[in-house]
């Protein structure tokens, strides 16, 4: 489950934006592919974009930092737990 993207889709959803509408503020494809993206889990928006949807959502920045950071933890541990497996089942061991 991307919580993170469904913590930004709540937030879009809230200010009763389009992806369409808050792409085109952030200054992105006019089409909503690249909020969707990112509400998807698809894509990862810069710290860049963090800040101008910290604006655009008005939600203080320690909040979607905080947020991101939870995103990219998990994504560390998944990547970490993969990799311990991938050695564990080596013949080798590692």
């Amino acid at each position: 489950m991307n919580t993170f993207g469904l913590y930004i889709k709540q937030l879009r959803i809230n200010k009763r934006l389009t992806q369409s509408e808050a792409a085109q503020l952030l200054g992105k494809d006019q089409q909503g592919q690249y909020i969707s993206n990112i509400e998807r889990g698809q894509s990862v928006p810069s710290i860049e974009v963090l800040k101008k949807l910290c604006e655009i959502y008005s939600v203080q920045e320690s909040e979607m930092t905080q947020e991101y950071m939870n995103l990219c933890h998990r994504k560390v541990s998944k990547k970490i737990k993969s990799e311990w497996e991938r050695c564990a089942s080596s013949p080798s061991g590692h």
